[in-house]
């Protein structure tokens, strides 16, 4: 589970992408992330959530975007979400600030009730990693071949 780190930190999804990555990091192929944010002010700006909106998976994005033609401002940004969905088999984020719709669109789980999605999944996971600040967190592996 990554924490967004608080506002200012979660405002924005596009801040959550630093939250992904440290958990992608640590993370086994195919394993669970759990995102809690705040999201106070939506997924970002119009180009971020015009990239969000608008592909709902890593091929998808990589289709849209692999041309430097079709270059838009923050779809780094959106490529490193995308990256951390595609490595993870879910993705369920907690964000009161975030449409359930567009939780959905970018191919993760909407979580309303946090505190039992943890239990549940806790439950169903052997191991776990917690990360209450996951913007300050540079998650690393020392055995890759654990990852695997």
């Amino acid at each position: 589970m990554s924490l967004g780190g608080g506002f200012p930190l979660d405002a924005t999804f596009y801040q959550i992408s630093k939250a992904l990555t440290c958990a992608k990091n640590v993370l086994r192929k195919g394993g669970t992330i759990v995102v809690a944010c705040g999201c106070q002010e939506g997924l970002g700006s119009k180009e971020f959530s015009g990239i969000m909106r608008g592909v709902g998976s890593l091929a998808e994005f990589r289709a849209r975007h692999e041309h430097p033609q079709d270059f838009l401002i923050d779809q780094w940004c959106a490529q490193g979400i995308y990256q951390a969905l595609d490595h993870a088999a879910e993705v369920h984020i907690y964000s009161p600030g975030l449409a359930a719709e567009d939780i959905r669109k970018m191919g993760a789980i909407p979580v309303a009730d946090l505190k039992q999605t943890v239990r549940t999944l806790a439950a169903r996971h052997a191991r776990v990693a917690f990360s209450p600040e996951g913007p300050y967190v540079v998650g690393v592996v020392r055995d890759a071949s654990r990852l695997q």
